[in-house]
């Protein structure tokens, strides 16, 4: 739920850029996962909110 929105924006961020599918994979997913992880840890703490996720 939480990945998927903030996967998609880099990639359009880094459609133009001239990188490989390789090495845009390799950045998007070593930008993704800790900034997913994170927003999830933030999306807890809302009260009501950690029964959904």
């Amino acid at each position: 739920m939480i990945h998927v929105p903030i996967v998609v924006a880099l990639q359009f961020a880094l459609a133009h850029r001239g990188l490989t599918a390789l090495e845009s994979f390799a950045l998007v997913t070593a930008i993704a996962v800790p900034v997913s992880f994170g927003a999830a840890g933030l999306l807890r703490r809302i009260p009501g909110f950690r029964r959904v996720l």
